[in-house]
């Protein structure tokens, strides 16, 4: 694709503020800045580089507290299983082990006989169908799925150049005297109007 002159940005304009720079720098590729818009896009960059630090921080710790609490859930749920291990070797009547089992399902004082446990699986199957139902509706709030969170990627600190893309410090930037030659051309922003 052919680019016709209106693309191109006229001799010792400022490729930021798109005017004649008042205080020229230049870059080591060779863009000219004004050295006001430059140093001002250069800390901007500085203060967004370390927010974004800040963020990938915070997801680093709050993997790392997520990772630490399933540790330790860990460590409980085999705690849980050595002592009902320990109770279960400890207890051989029978009627400690099934008053064990109800406690475990949650039914504290439950009669023995089986029409009461069926009433009770079927009242169980209920509830679980329902709850079933209730998670296939994608209207309801409860039950709306979300995004995970983006994974953020460890930040590269260093600001770069707008134009070209690479690392640019503020030391490194050129200062550049610019020579007005013809004042007409320099300000309608073409022809040769400006030396360095």
């Amino acid at each position: 694709e052919i680019l016709g002159s209106d693309c191109f940005l006229p001799f010792g304009y400022c490729c930021l503020s798109l005017k004649p720079a008042k205080d020229a720098v230049a870059t080591p590729d060779g863009y000219i800045y004004d050295r006001e818009f430059i140093l001002e896009a250069l800390l901007q960059q500085k203060v967004d580089l370390q927010q974004q630090a800040k963020k990938y921080e915070e997801q680093e710790r709050k993997k790392e507290r997520k990772e630490q609490a399933e540790k330790r859930k860990e460590q409980m749920k085999e705690i849980e299983e050595f002592q009902k291990a320990d109770q279960g070797l400890l207890s051989s009547d029978y009627r400690h082990k099934r008053a064990l089992e109800q406690s475990e399902r949650g039914i504290p004082g439950a009669p023995d006989d089986e029409r009461s446990l069926k009433r009770l699986r079927d009242g169980e199957l209920l509830v679980v169908d329902k709850a079933e139902q209730r998670s296939k509706s994608f209207w309801a709030k409860e039950t709306t799925q979300t995004a995970a969170p983006k994974e953020l990627a460890k930040v590269d600190t260093s600001t770069r150049c707008p134009m070209s893309g690479k690392k640019l410090r503020v030391k490194d930037l050129i200062p550049v005297k610019m020579e007005i030659l013809d004042q007409k051309n320099f300000d309608s922003g073409g022809g040769r109007g400006v030396f360095c």
